[in-house]
């Protein structure tokens, strides 16, 4: 079983996107799933592909874990946090 491009919202203009929650909401999910898939996958590594010509603003509620900028999201981190943490 493989999980590919999940995330909390559907919307790329959901501003939980760029905060906190996004981040503990990967953690949460990522926990309860872990034994069940094979692979898991988080939605979208950059807010580039999701830029519109309207978005201007650094943080525009795109759903990557960095932003056009380059500046990493809480859910970067949260997910960098679990890579260091070894096989569990």
């Amino acid at each position: 079983l493989y999980v590919t491009e999940w995330n909390n919202s559907l919307s790329s203009r959901n501003y939980l996107n760029d905060s906190c929650f996004r981040g503990t909401y990967a953690l949460k999910t990522i926990d309860e799933l872990w034994d069940i898939p094979d692979l898991m996958s988080i939605w979208m590594g950059s807010d580039l592909v999701s830029s519109h010509y309207d978005t201007s603003r650094i943080a525009n509620g795109a759903s990557g874990l960095i932003t056009k900028d380059k500046i990493r999201k809480p859910v970067y981190y949260a997910l960098s946090f679990l890579d260091r943490m070894g096989s569990k």
